[in-house]
């Protein structure tokens, strides 16, 4: 059961991060095309350079993310360390939109604690599954291996 809910867990944070990725792509997106539309109050004065900055970085946590299905451990260190880059980041947005920067940077929080706390159950169940047959599902595993005794 707790292998199950761990598994459920990491699979949640890799689509959260996703998520935060494609938020922070359409953040610079609009950063880079209308700077004012920030009003001039981030943390740093050049409004596009951080926009092309956020969109970068989008794009790598949104590939992370993708990784993270895979069920790298390597993706997992790197979703957590981008994550909590991303809420270092989001401090540039609170004087603008302090909503907009908390919700990320929860999200952010619940990203680093799903891979933190269950990140080795995924990649143990990713390991298990590599040892199946190709081609047959759990169920049939359990049907050709005949009774159990015991």
């Amino acid at each position: 059961m707790e292998q199950m809910r761990g598994s459920r867990m990491v699979s949640f944070a890799a689509i959260m991060i996703m998520l935060v990725g494609a938020f922070n792509v359409l953040d610079g997106i609009v950063a880079v095309a209308k700077s004012d539309y920030f009003n001039g109050d981030l943390l740093f004065s050049d409004v596009e350079k951080w926009g092309w900055a956020f969109v970068v970085f989008g794009i790598v946590q949104f590939t992370i993310g993708a990784a993270l299905f895979g069920g790298s451990r390597l993706a997992q260190w790197l979703a957590i360390i981008v994550a909590a880059l991303n809420a270092l980041g989001q401090l540039a947005y609170v004087a603008s939109y302090p909503a907009w920067s908390l919700a990320i940077i929860a999200l952010d929080i619940l990203i680093i604690y799903s891979l933190a706390n269950h990140g080795a159950v995924f990649a143990q169940d990713m390991a298990d599954d590599s040892f199946r047959e190709p081609g047959l599902s759990a169920s049939e595993l359990r049907a050709t291996a005949g009774p159990h005794i015991g």
